[in-house]
């Protein structure tokens, strides 16, 4: 293992390293610690989410690139409220923002994204339930693809020896 697996801990082990991180959190939430951190904004909660995963190295670096752009389009939206105030509503304007903007595509992966998020958050007692699994998603239905007939791909083929 190249490099610590957490900014804070260190251990022989990735799996030790994680029972650490574990322990901590069982700590925090036990203590009361926990409400402290509910009052953070979303934005910076989700970002220690990502990063914790990213120091674990449990996660997949094409991943962690769908959580931070899932992260872009949470913040924009989103991310200044509470963690211990983020709603049902809060969620829905999420998605209903992101259809408005054209990427109605991208609320399923960015619904993932913040589900689990938002369900450490519940395991680790900073919020009592997520609300991202109050909220209603929008339905999305990609076009269906519609494969090149085989005239339209002797066209296809044609094309180059026409052009020269």
């Amino acid at each position: 293992m190249s490099g610590p697996a957490h900014p804070f801990f260190s251990g022989p082990f990735l799996a030790a390293v994680a029972r650490k991180v574990r322990e901590l959190e069982k700590l925090q939430t036990e203590s009361g610690a926990g409400s402290v951190s509910a009052r953070i904004p979303l934005s910076s909660y989700h970002r220690g989410w990502i990063d914790l995963r990213v120091s674990l190295g449990r996660v997949r670096p094409k991943a962690i690139e769908g959580y931070r752009t899932d992260l872009r389009r949470i913040e924009v939206t989103i991310g200044h409220i509470r963690l211990d105030r983020i709603s049902r509503r809060n969620i829905e304007h999420l998605w209903a923002t992101m259809a408005a903007d054209g990427v109605l595509a991208s609320v399923q992966h960015c619904r993932r994204t913040l589900d689990a998020a938002l369900s450490d958050a519940v395991e680790q007692g900073l919020i009592p339930r997520n609300p991202v699994r109050l909220a209603t998603t929008p339905r999305y239905e990609p076009s269906e693809i519609r494969p090149y007939t085989l005239e339209e791909m002797a066209a296809l083929l044609r094309a180059p020896a026409q052009d020269e």
